[in-house]
């Protein structure tokens, strides 16, 4: 069986956690508040990404490291969202992400740092990724690593992911990304910071990203680079080629969790067709969708059904 014929994409969350939203009228200091919406979901990177791509309709695998009562929490959540849960539990407890919103729409974070791990875990989770990536198409990695994890575990994973017939797909950042490179996923989506360091070129426009994107294609034998741009859309580099897809004009609720609705959009629409230029199409697209939903990562129907009624702004840039 090879990677065309699988049907699911699995994803990785190495720092699982429970995201936490909070609407308060004015967030003021040294105060008592009350909220006045609350809601808790499971969270990381990589389950905004299996929440997406199970909306679209692709059978998802969550895998990474959860701990204690909130582990079982984030394990059963992503359970009734039909998603299967492939987790790695490890001593501790995991971490809650706190995001509270005022009454203007100005966000403020508070992310725990999470459970620790140690070596045991890690191979416990190398022979998980393993075995579900023989039976998926796409292995999609995505956030930042928990305590005790070397910076290199990324780039383990990408080949154990390539030995068992999967392509790789990481979204990371700062040395994770660097080493994760060296591993040569088929996929990466730094944003204009992270490809700014690793070009050592400020990016800020399509055609500098398109530049940089190449670049970085070339260098590290990547075979797809996206560098998302926010509210002027993504630039993806394939095949030695850029093309820049703008983001349609929407009223913007809620960024958080754009970008891994992008990566599952992407990893979906690749897995259906195969065609990239297709699929950053298709991860604009839905991040655009997610934008306009309070709700963190995820999107309403109508909202996407009425973007895809629009012709795509596509250019060949470079």
């Amino acid at each position: 069986m090879n990677a065309g014929e699988r049907g699911a994409i699995t994803t990785v969350t190495l720092n699982a956690a429970i995201d936490r939203r909070l609407e308060v009228s004015v967030l003021t200091p040294r105060t008592v508040m009350r909220a006045r919406r609350a809601e808790s979901t499971a969270g990381g990177k990589g389950l905004n990404v299996a929440r997406v791509a199970r909306r679209l309709g692709c059978d998802v695998i969550a895998t990474g490291f959860i701990a204690g009562h909130a582990g079982s929490f984030i394990a059963e959540n992503v359970e009734q969202e039909g998603i299967a849960p492939a987790f790695v539990r490890i001593s501790g407890e995991s971490r809650s992400c706190i995001n509270i919103i005022d009454a203007s729409g100005h966000s403020t974070e508070i992310l725990e740092p999470g459970p620790t791990v140690d070596s045991g875990d890690l191979e416990t989770l190398l022979a998980v990724v393993r075995d579900q990536a023989s039976r998926s198409s796409i292995v999609a990695m995505s956030g930042s690593p928990p305590r005790g994890c070397p910076e290199g575990f990324y780039a383990d994973l990408i080949r154990e992911i390539h030995a068992a017939g999967a392509l790789a797909f990481l979204d990371s950042s700062s040395a994770c990304l660097s080493h994760g490179l060296q591993a040569r996923p088929d996929f990466v989506k730094p944003n204009t910071d992270e490809i700014r360091d690793l070009v050592g070129e400020e990016v800020s426009c399509p055609s500098s990203a398109a530049r940089a994107a190449i670049e970085v294609a070339k260098k590290h034998q990547v075979r797809m680079v996206v560098v998302s741009l926010g509210p002027q859309g993504a630039v993806g580099a394939f095949g030695g080629r850029a093309w820049w897809v703008e983001a349609p004009d929407v009223p913007v609720a809620n960024t958080v969790g754009c970008g891994d609705a992008f990566v599952g959009a992407f990893a979906v629409e690749h897995q259906s067709s195969g065609d990239p230029v297709a699929a950053l199409v298709a991860g604009v697209r839905v991040s655009s969708a997610v934008a306009m939903s309070d709700t963190t990562g995820s999107f309403r129907q109508e909202d996407l059904d009425l973007i895809r009624q629009a012709s795509p702004a596509i250019h060949e840039v470079g």
